[in-house]
């Protein structure tokens, strides 16, 4: 079961609402995963700062597992460089990945908006190199830049044209997400079932143990260490005997 990180709501250097997502928050949830763990990214946003999405675009690009990204939604703005991160780019045809020119509000004398001009020049040069890493074999950076002004609306199809997307119908994602959600649900109730015959076993002996242990395990299988003890087994019966080794 692969990991799942959802970025939907406001890219943002710190939390103003609930759906606000950081970088911070993303590199706390990547650091409590195995580095080699496979990670699915679903992604449903408008956009928000370019230096917060440029930070959560290289915090998952640096994770070793490998990656797939899923545009459920919207990708707009500074949130159509982040599926880049990924191996993998899956977006279904009728989702959307617009992409634009940084845009600031500012003011002050004319040294001062020469300066942000530059500061924009320098921006825009960043999400160049993330869309180029990217582009369809023959794809030139002119085209990409034309595209960035005014802004540019693509759906799937569209995108694949400029992109490294693989495009899909609306209805194969529903069914992946159905698919592991099933999967989730299974290895939930084995792990239950497992740690319920432990305790059973274990009945009147060395009780403070049986708490001990089943109270270690239950948070390592939140966590899933159990998930991983489990694919690692060639039998459910093997992490049976490892918890019974650890009661004992």
């Amino acid at each position: 079961m692969n990991a799942t990180l959802n970025i939907y709501g406001s890219i943002s250097e710190e939390k103003y609402y609930d759906t606000d997502v950081t970088p911070t928050e993303v590199k706390a949830f990547l650091e409590e995963l195995n580095p080699y763990e496979p990670l699915d990214i679903h992604i449903n946003s408008y956009g928000g700062h370019v230096s917060a999405g440029l930070a959560i675009y290289n915090i998952l690009k640096a994770h070793k597992g490998p990656t797939t990204s899923y545009i459920d939604g919207f990708a707009c703005s500074i949130s159509s460089v982040i599926p880049f991160a990924a191996d993998k780019v899956v977006m279904p045809e009728n989702a959307v990945l617009m992409v634009h020119l940084p845009i600031v509000m500012a003011m002050g004398n004319k040294i001062d908006f020469q300066q942000i001009i530059s500061n924009l020049e320098t921006m825009e040069k960043t999400l160049l190199s993330v869309y180029m890493a990217n582009a369809q074999t023959g794809i030139s950076e002119e085209a990409i830049k034309t595209m960035l002004h005014p802004e540019t609306w693509l759906t799937g199809d569209e995108a694949a044209e400029y992109f490294t997307v693989t495009v899909t119908g609306a209805e194969d994602v529903a069914n992946q997400a159905i698919q592991q959600a099933v999967v989730a649900d299974a290895i939930d109730d084995y792990t239950k079932t497992i740690l319920q015959k432990f305790a059973a076993s274990h009945i009147g002996k060395r009780p403070q143990n049986q708490a001990s242990v089943l109270s270690k395990f239950q948070k390592d299988a939140n966590r899933g260490t159990v998930l991983q003890n489990m694919k690692a087994s060639s039998k459910p019966t093997n992490l049976l005997t490892k918890f019974k080794k650890a009661g004992n």
